[in-house]
């Protein structure tokens, strides 16, 4: 069989020595809590247009597909890596007042078809457009703590 192609994509944002310029100028400015919650939320940020994107290609019976994309912090994240997945989440939600589950695990079928249906490629062109935008959401998102960090000092 086939390998399938990914339907996620995972930003992950890695530490640098502990020496080096940059960890060395934030450490300086800001607590460790507020450092690490400034630097996740550049990377989440940077994964929502493509998250919008694979929402707004998904096909729409229900809306519950629709729904299921979206930013979710990995799991298995460790003390010097922020990890995200963008993509279709799985698990407990509400939805309409109700709750429900994520239908997210569908996601790979609406891409790829079945024998009933045809498929509809949304998710990995919404992967390819939205790298580079990610990239630079990253990078702007960076420049600018560095700003801010550069003003406390």
């Amino acid at each position: 069989m086939a390998g399938q192609p990914r339907s996620t994509v995972s930003i992950r944002l890695t530490g640098a020595s502990r020496n080096d310029p940059l960890p060395r100028l934030l450490r300086s400015a800001f607590g460790l809590k507020e450092r690490r919650a400034r630097l996740e939320k550049i990377v989440k940020d940077a994964g929502k247009p493509m998250a919008a994107d694979m929402a707004a290609g998904a096909p729409v019976d229900t809306g519950r597909l629709r729904a299921s994309f979206g930013v979710q912090k990995s799991k298995k994240s460790n003390f010097n890596t922020i990890s995200y997945f963008v993509g279709a989440r799985k698990g407990r939600t509400t939805f309409g007042g109700q709750v429900g589950r994520f239908a997210g695990w569908r996601a790979h079928w609406a891409e790829l078809g079945t024998k009933h249906h045809s498929g509809a490629f949304f998710i990995q062109p919404a992967i390819r457009k939205n790298i580079p935008v990610a990239i630079q959401r990253i990078r702007n998102g960076v420049a600018n703590l560095v700003r801010e960090a550069r003003r406390k000092t």
